[in-house]
């Protein structure tokens, strides 16, 4: 029975994370379709050419996107302005604004993409299907009622450089016309559109959201763990202003991620339906009275239906109450004698060792598996990697209560898990609230009903526990990876050992434990071998290996800048792992060390330097002025401060840093041919250097032939192949 129920349910979660059904061509007006939305991200990505910030493929992407809403008859205006990011990454970008006015004056929501790509990538994915999505949104409000309040679509530039459209909107618009901002991103080319971001004081947000959306997809342990992490999105920026709103992405297809598959033809149409049902539900929703309360929330959808919501304050109430609930079970059934001290004891320790079993056996298999991975997040046989988790956590689980089965009671292993449950509850209602309802609420109905329900409560009590972990803790098995890579298995299999554990009072009842753990064992194998046997990378699923070659005066290299190239190479050529200081100086993890191998250099010139201002200060610093210019009309150019120096990045062009940058790296996306005006503070040390680097996409001749003999499955990533010429000028008043 506990199979059967466990079956059930994980289908039901299963088929409740599929992305909507795409609305046809000839849907009515005043609705979302993805066929029309995916004909714009035709006609906005054209020949899949990669647009980043500044080039001359973006400002065609922008000219198209302009047409684009103006044929849906709205009046786009373009907002041109040069913005740079706390670590120093700079532009001019030329975000496209249109607004359709509401039946209500006042603050209007917001709805946000950035048209920019990364060079490596035609960015259909991340972030031109968000919006074409947008475009089509556009037309179905203005084919039906008008919304209760002006809406206004910002597509920004400059994303991918460091969120430098939303810099410059920021700095030119007040956030305080801003009632509801909503960013549409990706990480991946397919999946439903996860709010995963909100601003703090959540809580009258999530109310908007769960009352507008038909079929949510949110929960606060999305949003709990992305606060830990470092990543970023143009939300980042708007909450840093004081805006109210939410992030929400897709992050199915993950390996595809700023790579050359990221294309039109491998974004889900399904995710275009999602991005676009959640927009136009949020236009058309009245306005909420207000946002931004002093309090956040714990919330989740339950199978994509409905949203369930409470104040996050009441996680460790609700969990203390489950736990006292489960000592009160306890103690009966120890009064009853159908437990004892001895049997919950043996079955507590036998179920934690289990449980610390299961996740360093994973770790294990994620340190064998990397050994093939190369340490890449999202294999193509990840699938098989993550169900061999799944199995091993089942399998330890379930001999774990085959060994215990003649020396514990049911009741003592209810009791055991029981008091597992509560201290993991108490534990994440202490340090990570947004995610406590996974264990609490399963917990607290288990309790519930075994306390209620006398013999027969008590025996159901792990049913109710195992139905509602697999509505709650599968989601967030499966959501993990996606977010995160397969070296979050260990975490993923503890996950499920907790959830397998469950199981325990109906496993030591019987003989099952025995025949269900060999099975789970043998298919945990299996898969294992699977993950072996079939491809690492595909072409969908490729292995990132971008190539950069570095001309300096002291010759030229070829280097494989991406993480993934932990082992050698297997390109022409010589590679020895090695420092690259025309990576790594002035900037975090300077230590790191790249495979590389001569190259022939491409006889570009170099970068030059004009010192504008040499102006010596009281504390033995100078502050110094300098004109960074690219002698090959290099997009992008950018200086690289000696550590030594102790530099203070001030101001670049005509933005100023409200806190000067100390990472020692300046990057400009649009340099143009007069260049860029930089000023810092330096402390003036012998011997101390300055780099000048320009940056064009790309490789000369002689490496281009040796990155064509990588293989379909290893294609280049993020910033791309590219040719990088330096320069290196000595830091003095004659700039030398």
């Amino acid at each position: 029975m506990a199979l059967a129920l466990f079956v059930v349910l994980l289908g039901a979660v299963v088929v409740s994370r599929r992305e909507p059904t795409p609305a046809p061509f000839s849907a009515p007006e005043g609705q979302f379709s993805a066929e029309r939305a995916r004909v714009i991200l035709g006609r906005l990505a054209g020949d899949g050419v990669p647009h980043p910030v500044g080039s001359d493929a973006n400002d065609i992407t922008r000219d198209k996107l302009i047409a684009e809403l103006v044929a849906v008859g709205l009046k786009p205006t373009v907002e041109v302005g040069f913005a740079c990011s706390p670590r120093a990454s700079c532009a001019t970008t030329q975000n496209v604004v249109a607004r359709i006015h509401g039946t209500t004056t006042g603050p209007a929501l917001v709805l946000n993409a950035h048209y920019d790509s990364v060079p490596a990538s035609p960015g259909a994915g991340d972030d031109l299907a968000a919006c074409s999505a947008l475009v089509e949104v556009a037309r179905a409000i203005r084919a039906g009622r008008l919304p209760p309040r002006d809406v206004v679509f910002l597509f920004d530039d400059g994303e991918e450089a460091g969120l430098l459209g939303a810099e410059a909107w920021v700095r030119r618009n007040d956030p305080k016309s801003v009632q509801t901002m909503v960013v549409l991103e990706a990480r991946g080319s397919s999946g439903r559109a996860l709010m995963f971001e909100t601003s703090p004081g959540n809580a009258d947000v999530v109310n908007a959201y769960a009352r507008a959306v038909d079929s949510p997809a949110a929960s606060s342990l999305s949003f709990a763990i992305y606060q830990l992490l470092p990543n970023d999105t143009n939300f980042t920026v708007f909450k840093r202003a004081g805006m109210h709103g939410m992030a929400i992405a897709a992050i199915g297809d993950p390996a595809q991620y700023h790579t050359p598959a990221n294309s039109v033809k491998n974004v889900s149409p399904g995710t275009i339906q999602a991005y676009g049902d959640v927009a136009l539900a949020l236009a058309r929703h009245p306005a909420p009275a207000q946002l931004g309360s002093n309090s956040n929330s714990s919330y989740f959808d339950l199978l994509g239906l409905f949203m369930l919501r409470w104040p996050e304050s009441w996680n460790l109430p609700i969990a203390i109450i489950a736990a006292l609930l489960v000592v009160t079970v306890l103690t009966t059934d120890i009064r009853r004698r159908d437990a004892s001290v001895r049997g919950v004891a043996i079955a507590l320790t036998v179920a934690l060792l289990a449980m610390a079993a299961t996740a360093l056996i994973a770790r294990g298999l994620v340190a064998v598996a990397e050994k093939r991975t190369l340490g890449v997040a999202w294999p193509a046989s990840g699938a098989w990697l993550e169900s061999t988790g799944w199995l091993l956590a089942v399998a330890v689980a379930a001999y774990a209560s085959h060994l215990v089965r003649r020396r514990v009671t049911a009741a003592d292993a209810r009791s055991a898990y029981g008091l597992i449950w509560s201290s993991s509850a108490i534990a994440l209602a202490l340090l990570l609230p947004g995610g406590a309802y996974c264990i609490t609420l399963p917990l607290l109905l288990a309790a519930l009903v075994a306390v209620s329900g006398g013999e027969a409560g008590r025996s159901a009590a792990p049913f109710v526990a195992l139905g509602c972990g697999v509505l709650l803790l599968v989601p967030v098995a499966i959501d993990l990876p996606l977010a995160m890579g397969a070296s979050i298995l260990p975490v993923v299999a503890f996950l499920v050992s907790l959830l397998a554990l469950a199981c325990m009072p109906l496993l030591v009842a019987g003989d099952a434990g025995a025949r269900t753990g060999a099975t789970a064992a043998v298919l945990a194998i299996a898969s294992f071998a699977f993950f072996f046997i079939t491809p690492v990378w595909t072409p969908l699923s490729p292995r990132p290996m971008s190539l950069a070659e570095f001309d300096s005066e002291s010759g030229a290299r070829l280097v494989a800048v991406d993480a993934s190239a932990a082992r050698v190479p297997r390109l022409p050529g010589e590679w020895k792992r090695e420092a690259v200081p025309e990576l790594t100086l002035g900037s975090r993890g300077a230590a790191r060390t790249f495979w590389s191998s001569p190259a022939v250099a491409a006889g570009e010139p170099a970068p030059e330097a004009t010192l504008e201002s040499w102006a010596p200060m009281a504390n033995g610093r100078v502050r110094v002025a300098l004109r960074l210019r690219s002698m090959r009309g290099a997009r992008v150019a950018r200086i690289r401060l000696d550590p030594a120096v102790a530099p203070a990045i001030l101001r670049v062009h005509n933005f100023t840093f409200e806190t000067p940058v100390d990472t020692g790296v300046v990057t400009v996306h649009s340099v143009g041919r007069e260049g860029v005006l930089i000023e810092f503070e330096a402390t003036p040390q012998r011997g101390a250097r300055i780099m000048l680097q320009d940056e064009t996409p790309g490789l000369p001749a002689a490496a281009r032939a040796i990155a064509e003999t990588r293989s379909a499955a290893m294609v280049p990533a993020h910033r791309g192949d590219r040719l990088v010429v330096t320069r290196s000028v000595e830091l003095t008043p004659a700039l030398r």
